[in-house]
């Protein structure tokens, strides 16, 4: 037993060891983020939950619909748009994540269909130019008899903060007119709740929000489930 005086030494050290080991499970992972050094907790977060994704995943019957996002995406209750519905949305996400994680997903091979809900992260860590590119590769790992259907980036209510860093819903409209091409084009449902979800201004309406301006509440998330379920129904997957 150390000694009192050592204690906040032996606290330390053993904090660090258990990070180290954390770090060294997750480290092939990780590779996407950088150097370990740089790790930080969204992204131990990330590995964490493709983690759990990935035990998950294998137990999984054929058949389901996989909701692939961020933040908001894990927020959704999957279920109140199609009883198959897996939520895959990690806080924090991009394409880039993505793109990474969609191989540990073995069910994606027998899917009844992906849900693509991706972007809004992006903003703040790449361009136009690469976002498209990065959803492309996104749409090109999903097997190709699997149907896709690909949600728009929802609007922001921009008034709510006074710094959104790179993001606006000016870039987000154009954002979604290249995601629209690029879904639309291979013979996938391209889905866009923002009219219905915006206000005269173009914001996000304030009820639909828990007051950060991004993400949905209820009420929110139960209006962008209406377009999903008519996305859906459209493909034959109506329960």
């Amino acid at each position: 037993m150390p000694r009192p005086k050592f204690l906040w030494a032996y606290a330390l050290v053993l904090h660090l060891a258990l990070l180290l080991l954390v770090l060294r499970i997750a480290q092939p992972s990780l590779a996407i983020w950088g150097p370990v050094s740089s790790v930080s907790q969204a992204e131990i977060h990330y590995v964490n939950m493709v983690q759990y994704h990935e035990r998950g995943d294998a137990a999984l019957p054929p058949g389901r619909v996989l909701f692939l996002g961020d933040s908001i995406t894990q927020g959704l209750p999957v279920a109140a748009a199609t009883s198959r519905g897996v939520n895959y949305g990690i806080g924090s996400d991009d394409t880039v994540g993505l793109l990474a994680r969609l191989e540990k997903y073995e069910s994606i091979n027998s899917a009844a269909a992906v849900v693509i809900a991706m972007g809004s992260n992006d903003m703040n860590r790449v361009t136009d130019a690469e976002l498209s590119t990065n959803y492309e590769a996104v749409l090109d790992a999903i097997p190709s008899d699997v149907p896709v259907i690909c949600s728009a980036i929802l609007p922001i209510d921009e008034p709510v903060r006074s710094n959104w860093l790179d993001r606006s819903n000016k870039r987000i409209i154009k954002l979604n007119t290249d995601i629209e091409s690029l879904c639309t084009n291979r013979g996938y449902l391209f889905v866009d709740p923002t009219a219905a979800m915006s206000n005269d201004d173009g914001n996000l309406k304030s009820e639909f929000h828990v007051g950060d301006g991004l993400h949905l509440n209820a009420d929110g998330n139960a209006q962008w489930i209406v377009d999903l379920k008519a996305a859906l129904q459209q493909l034959g997957i109506d329960d």
